[in-house]
């Protein structure tokens, strides 16, 4: 039976995830049938297929590239992919069991021209810089979530879309070399030439990725600079790219670990001081980027 869903994902090095994400997409309430998983190595020194468990009944399948990064490996993915219907998953996520079955459910109700944000949630509790990475994320999806037209946000770790207009679109573009950027722009597009994005909010994926301090300044250096490609892509295309946000939207940033459960009021200064200090250092990469 051809799988009505194919899952891709990218992966470099992070064998101990992994394994654990694939432990966790073999644990689907979707029909085994239903759906492939293609693992795309993007130049491991070790092909990952070698050090890998088996996970029988699972329709499992590997591809490997030159080490290219996040973008190509998933187009990479997309082009080997049959089903008609792409969802996408980072190697330090794991999904929820049923990921794949609200998925596919969205997509039965929803037009073919609509890509699908799930919801991630940081798994790593304790680690306060992953806390303010998702907790930034929350903040993005809350505030383009208010456009009744859908939130014009996704992120590559968990999302889904039909490969035909996946492919229509030309997939992610790899003048992106990093993870930084690249789904943004992706965003931009598909709300320009494609559809609506719809968030699903039962499509949960756990993600692990333990940040430290410096870390974290890097990944948004990096996310700085991925902007300043986008906005070049934009330019180059003939497209405007997107206003700066007014006052407001920094403003309530700030404010927005406040509202959090469950977190002390000094949790909440450190996360709300750590997400300023990633703005600073997104401007900063984007000052820096080509």
């Amino acid at each position: 039976m051809r799988p009505s869903l194919s899952v891709i994902l990218p992966c470099h090095r992070r064998e101990a995830l992994l394994a654990e994400c694939l432990a966790a997409l073999a644990r689907q309430t979707l029909p085994a049938d239903e759906y492939e998983v293609i693992v795309v190595d993007d130049g491991s020194p070790v092909p990952l297929a070698e050090g890998l468990p088996d996970f029988p009944g699972m329709n499992l399948r590997f591809a490997r590239q030159s080490q290219s990064g996040p973008a190509k490996a998933r187009n990479t993915g997309a082009a080997l992919a049959k089903g008609s219907v792409l969802a996408f998953i980072d190697s330090d996520c794991q999904a929820e069991p049923a990921w794949l079955e609200h998925m596919s459910r969205a997509f039965r109700q929803s037009p073919s021209t609509t890509c699908l944000a799930g919801k991630t949630v940081n798994a790593l509790t304790d680690n306060l810089c992953s806390e303010a990475s998702q907790a930034l994320i929350d903040y993005l999806f809350q505030v383009f979530d208010s456009d009744e037209d859908g939130p014009g946000f996704v992120t590559s770790g968990n999302m889904a879309c039909e490969a035909g207009a996946f492919h229509e679109l030309g997939g992610f573009s790899e003048a992106f070399p990093l993870a930084a950027g690249e789904d943004r722009y992706f965003g931009f597009q598909w709300t320009a030439r494609i559809g609506q994005i719809r968030f699903v909010p039962d499509a949960v994926v756990r993600h692990h990725h333990a940040l430290t301090l410096p870390g974290f300044f890097r990944q948004h250096l990096n996310y700085g600079k991925g902007a300043r490609t986008c906005h070049r892509l934009m330019r180059d295309h003939g497209q405007a790219p997107p206003a700066p946000q007014p006052f407001r939207f920094y403003r309530d940033l700030l404010r927005h670990p406040f509202q959090l459960p469950d977190r002390t009021r000094f949790t909440r200064l450190r996360l709300s001081l750590l997400m300023g200090g990633s703005q600073i250092a997104n401007a900063l990469g984007f000052l820096l980027g080509s």
